[in-house]
């Protein structure tokens, strides 16, 4: 029997608290303490006072650590995860484009230091050097084929071959420095 009381004042609290509404005690004529959300007709009883139970959220019944941590975690989490994402993107469109502009220069200093072989080859030879009408570094020794070409030929003086000479050397060394 004792059981069955224990069982209806858990039930009967339940209910008062679920709904927000006052729970009153009373002791019958056996000295029985009794709880009921009703008081009883034929005896005093006192008003014991309820906070009511939140219910705006769905998550009023669930135990504390359940969905209100996991709902934002999970968004900071996924927040991460697209900061990484990006990031990672970022890097990559990055690399590639260092990737780009080094390939890129490293081909303009290929030309470059072809250029320098063979403007070093042209001012080495024993025969005069000009600048053709276009300004291009040219050679004329006598048993080559003679070229007609438009504009003014400028030759070079020792002095400036020289001078062309010390410079190109040095762009060779340089160019041979960093593997070219």
């Amino acid at each position: 029997m004792s059981r069955a009381i224990g069982h209806t004042f858990l039930l009967s609290l339940t209910a008062v608290l679920l709904c927000g509404a006052e729970l009153y005690k009373w002791v019958d004529e056996n000295g029985v303490v009794h709880y009921s959300a009703t008081p009883p007709d034929d005896r005093a009883a006192a008003v014991i006072e309820l906070a009511p139970a939140p219910v705006d959220s769905p998550t009023a019944h669930q135990p504390p650590g359940q969905d209100e941590v996991q709902a934002p975690d999970v968004a900071w989490y996924e927040q991460w995860l697209a900061e990484q994402r990006e990031r990672k993107r970022l890097e990559k469109q990055r690399t590639e484009e260092q990737s780009l502009s080094r390939a890129e220069e490293e081909t303009h200093l290929l030309e470059q230091c072809t250029t320098v072989r063979r403007r070093l080859e042209i001012l080495q030879t024993a025969c005069p050097v000009f600048f053709d009408g276009q300004g291009v570094l040219r050679v004329k020794c006598p048993r080559e084929t003679v070229w007609v070409y438009k504009g003014e030929q400028r030759y070079l003086s020792d002095e400036e071959r020289a001078t062309m000479l010390r410079h190109y050397r040095q762009q060779l060394a340089d160019c041979e420095a960093r593997g070219f």
